[in-house]
């Protein structure tokens, strides 16, 4: 994990965690990669979400924690902080779907939270430690105006 991105992920340790053991269910694991690449993530993040139209819970869980190990070693904030999110969600997503609300939940609220913390801190105008700061910035907006409402929306989907 990055060093910028390790002390924004620090407080939420306990969440990470619950996040591993959720969609840590892996059969056939990336190895995480120091030099990863957007493609490659990418193209995790769009199997996970293709089993998640095909209703294939398990597979996508699955490509969540593939796509969870491939990022959190990461030293391209680009590429971590998006595969991130969508890991979560594509886990929790599957987790719901398979009635499995309970443990869904603190995915879900770890994906808002990480949303809404980094869009408050760009909003605050807080300096981010990476090579291309405004484009970073911008990837973060546009991550936070598409994944929040669909956040919002499974965690309104979610029983307690």
């Amino acid at each position: 994990m990055s060093v910028a991105l390790r002390s924004r992920y620090a407080r939420f340790g306990v969440q990470l965690l619950v996040l591993t053991l959720t969609v840590g269910c892996l059969r056939a694991p990336v190895a995480a990669d120091p030099n990863c690449t957007l493609a490659v993530s990418q193209g995790i993040t769009q199997k996970g979400y293709a089993f998640l139209s095909k209703r294939n819970w398990e597979d996508a869980r699955a490509q969540a924690g593939q796509l969870y190990k491939y990022v959190r070693d990461c030293s391209d904030a680009n590429v971590q902080t998006p595969g991130l999110v969508h890991a979560i969600y594509i886990g929790a997503f599957a987790l719901h779907h398979e009635g499995r609300d309970a443990e869904a939940q603190k995915p879900v609220a770890f994906g808002i939270q990480i949303l809404t913390t980094y869009h408050d801190e760009i909003q605050r105008g807080v300096h981010m430690v990476v090579p291309d700061e405004a484009s970073y910035k911008a990837m973060v907006e546009e991550l936070y105006r598409v994944m929040l409402p669909k956040y919002l929306a499974l965690q309104a989907h979610l029983r307690t």
